[in-house]
């Protein structure tokens, strides 16, 4: 049991058997309660529907005071005489198992009547005798009342405080007028054997009926926290086998609630972690082997040099000082692929004049264009007022126009514009053929990603200049995108904001 209770299906059941327990139980003491009272009800009626000869003699009586009942309010024995006379012949049925009813003269306390013309003797003491009481087997004389027409008590028994029926009394005229009622209460008295039996035999069923109710709520209450809870558990168990270091684990989802969301979620949570993972070693493995090149250069050539067979000559130091930058530069952009994969991407940012930075990263290109047989169109605007880190966006710029370069085929054309967007600014940079593949442009911007391996090398290339672009765009809260150049190469759009809204 207290397995049951600490367990997440054991709480959610027993809540829900709880509540079920509750509404059942309150459900079955309403209906008993109106049982209780509407059979009483009922049976107050029945009975009340016997003085149809009562309400007629009423009737008549209140014609004949001129259509008042003052003459029952001011007379009580007017009631009761009128009562007997119209109800004694309605008396309860007599108990089959009783015997017959014995004479007069055999009944315990029976005085035979005085003979013809004489008057029964005065009690001693020369009192007055008292109303004579007559039996009263239905106790009407404190149930049946008479009520006026604004159900105000006129004769008979006080029952304001009681639960009573009435039946409408109406005029003798037969116009339908209502001109008072007939109030009958309930007996003070226990019910009659057969009307408790029957009570008890109705709470009876009523009792098995909620025990029924009780036991399919509970077991409703047993599958539905078995529906719920089994995919948590599943859940929980493909968490537990996600964080051993299992990142193919995934949970299946045939659901469309929230429950269905969450396990969603969950399998692209995992599918994210194993791309992270997977892309993790790739990571790892590329930067190996890209460090593995220079390392493998410098090692051969001080290796010749002490065996003799290099001379450390002006072209052999400049060779290996050619080694140290590349291997320089790719430590570098390594650890700036490293920091905007962690979000630290630092950057100064300063105000700045973006037309200005284009400028002056072309300048510094301009020899090398120009070698390699390709002119360039700039398209500016005048005035680009941004909040940037200036050394990022000519990295960035360098390494475009770098990579445009190393690829575009001589004679050639690069072609750089500069846009005015509403809240920011668009640079697009264009490049005549050749172009990448349709599958090649999604990808140009990830890590190690070369269209074609033999020529990047030709080129001196690592794989890293468009991804660290990116890095240096994120960062700017801009965006870039590589799409097929209206000239038959490749262009690459970028888009940056004016002011940058959170500074680091």
């Amino acid at each position: 049991m207290m397995k049951i209770r600490q367990s997440l299906a054991g709480k959610l059941f027993l809540a829900m058997a709880a509540l079920s327990s509750v509404i059942v139980a309150l459900m079955a003491g309403f209906i008993a309660i109106n049982i209780r009272s509407g059979f009483s009800d009922y049976l107050l009626e029945i009975e009340l529907e016997q003085f149809d000869d009562l309400a007629g003699a009423l009737a008549l009586q209140y014609a004949g005071s001129g259509d008042s009942w003052k003459s029952f309010a001011s007379d009580p024995r007017r009631w009761h005489d009128t009562v007997r006379s119209n109800v004694s012949r309605l008396g309860p049925p007599r108990d089959e198992r009783a015997g017959p009813r014995p004479p007069r003269d055999e009944r315990a306390g029976f005085r035979p009547p005085p003979p013809a013309g004489m008057r029964p003797p005065r009690p001693e003491g020369g009192a007055r005798r008292p109303f004579p009481r007559h039996p009263d087997p239905r106790q009407l004389g404190t149930r049946l009342a008479l009520l006026d027409i604004d159900i105000d008590r006129v004769a008979g028994a006080k029952i304001a405080s009681r639960n009573f029926v009435t039946q409408a009394i109406f005029d003798a005229s037969g116009r339908g007028q209502i001109i008072g009622y007939l109030a009958l209460a309930q007996s003070r008295a226990a019910a009659d054997g057969r009307d408790q039996s029957f009570v008890f035999d109705q709470l009876k069923a009523l009792g098995l009926a909620a025990l029924l109710a009780l036991a399919i709520a509970a077991l409703s209450a047993w599958v539905l926290a078995r529906y719920f809870l089994h995919p948590i558990q599943e859940l929980m168990q493909g968490t537990m086998r996600l964080a051993a270091g299992e990142s193919g684990v995934r949970t299946q989802a045939q659901r469309s609630d929230e429950i269905g969301t969450l396990i969603t979620r969950f399998n692209e949570m995992a599918e994210s972690l194993e791309v992270a993972k997977q892309t993790e070693r790739q990571w790892v493995s590329d930067a190996s082997h890209e460090l593995k090149t220079p390392l493998a250069v410098l090692r051969g050539k001080i290796e010749g040099l002490q065996d003799g067979i290099y001379k450390p000559d002006e072209a052999f130091l400049s060779d290996l000082h050619t080694s140290v930058m590349r291997l320089t530069t790719l430590v570098s952009d390594l650890n700036i692929l490293a920091q905007s994969g962690e979000a630290k991407l630092s950057c100064i940012w300063a105000p700045d004049d973006l037309s200005e930075i284009i400028r002056e990263s072309l300048e510094r290109q301009a020899d090398r264009l120009n070698k390699a047989g390709l002119e360039f169109d700039l398209n500016l605007i005048e005035d680009a007022p941004i909040e940037c880190d200036r050394g990022r966006l000519l990295q960035l710029l360098d390494n475009l126009i770098e990579n445009s370069r190393r690829y575009t085929s001589s004679p050639g054309k690069i072609a750089i514009t500069l846009g005015e967007l509403n809240d920011g600014y668009q640079i697009i940079i264009a490049d005549t053929a050749p172009c990448p593949t349709e599958l090649q442009l999604p990808k140009l911007f990830e890590r190690f990603y070369r269209t074609e391996s033999s020529r990047n090398r030709q080129h001196g290339g690592s794989g890293l200049g468009l991804a660290i672009c990116k890095a240096i765009v994120d960062a700017h809260s801009g965006d870039i995108s590589a799409t097929a150049s209206n000239l038959g190469g490749l262009q690459v759009g970028i888009s940056l904001p004016k002011q940058q809204e959170a500074q680091s």
